[in-house]
């Protein structure tokens, strides 16, 4: 219906412009020039990922080349005396731009009253080798608001199964159950 209602507008401003063809115009410049100034109509952008094609998406592909080496041995973490009601995630490298990267551990709390908002929908794109898992991202709280861990491709070369991280609800709080391989 928009590209018709635009066609009519144009068609009468053309009219307008040049006339009803009871004057003669020799100015054929000007109605190239209002023809050329009609936008094109819009593009429709492509629909967004659901949660459930994300989900059918597989977190390994047997079938990608094996491009990504082995990371690192994992970096030694001291991370000191453990504050109340945390514990420590160690650190863990990423792969990323071609590249590992290492991410540093850190304190996360385990019992929280505010309830975690909903997950977000990551797409995890083509993995690294076949030796990688896609590692889910989950939220943290850090003392006073809710931190997205984004997720990240893991060696996996033992092919385990990860048992991604959650939060539980246990009467009026959530408690934090750390991921893990099985």
């Amino acid at each position: 219906m928009r590209p018709v209602r635009e066609s009519i507008v144009v068609a009468l401003a053309l009219v307008a412009f040049t006339g009803c063809g009871q004057h003669k115009t020799d100015d054929a410049a000007a109605t190239t020039a209002a023809v050329a100034a009609t936008p094109p109509p819009a593009a429709t952008p492509p629909p967004a990922a659901t949660p459930a094609a994300v989900a059918a998406q597989p977190a390994v592909a047997d079938n990608t080349p094996d491009t990504a080496p082995a990371p690192p041995a994992d970096q030694v973490e001291a991370p000191g005396p453990v504050p109340a009601g945390q514990a420590w995630n160690k650190g863990y490298w990423r792969w990323e731009n071609k590249k590992y990267d290492w991410v540093k551990g850190h304190f996360a709390y385990q019992l929280v009253e505010k309830e975690p908002p909903a997950l977000r929908v990551e797409v995890p794109g083509r993995p690294p080798s076949i030796h990688h898992t896609w590692l889910k991202g989950n939220w943290r709280w850090d003392g006073k608001a809710w931190d997205w861990n984004g997720g990240h491709w893991e060696y996996n070369v033992a092919k385990k199964v990860w048992e991604e991280p959650r939060w539980e609800k246990q009467a009026n709080k959530f408690h934090y159950v750390a991921g893990h391989w099985k």
